[in-house]
């Protein structure tokens, strides 16, 4: 990265095992955001977009349980959320 070239303030994805791994390495979920029937998980770290990068191409590590456990905490959270809906999430 060139040293004057600006970081994206934010990084959605739709991928829960990215996400997972993203929250894997102490990027904080900023929310999670439907569009439909799909949900998006926002980041606001800037560090997101580099290891979405790693984590496509094999080169992210991070502890199998950690990611586990980040990966039951989303799937909870997209069945549990409360706005209402079809899966607990708002049709749009």
């Amino acid at each position: 990265m060139k040293p004057m070239e600006k970081l994206p303030k934010q990084h959605t994805t739709r991928d829960l095992g990215e996400a997972s791994a993203l929250i894997s390495r102490d990027c904080p979920l900023s929310s999670l955001q439907w569009k439909d029937d799909t949900a998006f998980f926002v980041f606001d770290d800037p560090r997101a977009v580099a290891l979405s990068h790693d984590y496509f191409y094999g080169e992210l590590s991070i502890n199998a349980r950690t990611y586990y456990d980040n990966l039951r905490m989303l799937k909870r959270r997209l069945y549990t959320d409360t706005k209402g809906g079809k899966y607990g999430h708002d049709q749009r």
